[in-house]
C-alpha cells in the first residue's frame, strides 16, 4: 500500500488491486487561476494641483474582451478616451503580468517599496471574479508592480505611440 499526500488529502493506492482511494473527506480547493477569472485591469495616474483648463489625469484600462482604453494625460478636451481591440494572443501574453498572485497580494495590502509623493499619483486595480484588488502604487518599485506597469504601458504605447513619445 502506498500513501501519498495530495494537498490536504491523502491518496491511498492499494498495490494488490491497483485501486486508488481518496482518504480525507475534504472538498477540492478552488483551482481557478486569476487569468481564467480576469475581468479588467486599470492603471490610473495624474499630477497636481491641476489648473481648471488642463487635463492632469488619465488611465489605461484593459478588459477581458481585449478592449484597450486610453485616456491620455494632457489631452483636451478632458475625458477623451481612445479604444482599440487587441488580439487574443496579445491578451494571453499580457495576462500573467496583470494577474500575478504577488501583484494581487500587493494590491490588497499595499506595496513595500512605495515612497510618499504628494504632487503625483498612481493606482492599479485588478478585477477578477470574486472581487476588486486595488491600491495606490505611486512610485512603487515592488517587482510585480513594475512588471504590471511595464506590461500595460507597453501595450498602450504600441497602439497609441504618439501619446507616449514625449
Amino acid at each position: 500500500m502506498l500513501l501519498k499526500r495530495v494537498g490536504a488529502c491523502f491518496l491511498i493506492r492499494l498495490a494488490v488491486v491497483g485501486m486508488a482511494l481518496s482518504a480525507c473527506g475534504c472538498s477540492k480547493p478552488n483551482m481557478q487561476k486569476p487569468i481564467a477569472t480576469f475581468q479588467s485591469f486599470k492603471l490610473v495616474s495624474g499630477a497636481g494641483p491641476c489648473p481648471p483648463d488642463r487635463d492632469c489625469s488619465g488611465f489605461i484600462e484593459l478588459s477581458a474582451d481585449g478592449t484597450l482604453r486610453v485616456d491620455h494625460i494632457g489631452e483636451l478636451p478632458r475625458g477623451t478616451v481612445h479604444q482599440i481591440k487587441i488580439t487574443p494572443s496579445e491578451l494571453e501574453a499580457i495576462l500573467p503580468a496583470l494577474t500575478a498572485p504577488a501583484l494581487k497580494g500587493l494590491l490588497d495590502t499595499g506595496g513595500q517599496n512605495c515612497p510618499v509623493l504628494y504632487d503625483v499619483w498612481e493606482s492599479m486595480s485588478l478585477t477578477i471574479a470574486g472581487g476588486v484588488h486595488e491600491h495606490k502604487t505611486t512610485g512603487c518599485s515592488d517587482q510585480p508592480i513594475l512588471d504590471a506597469r511595464k506590461a500595460i504601458m507597453g501595450l498602450a504605447k504600441k497602439y497609441f505611440p504618439a501619446y507616449f513619445s514625449a
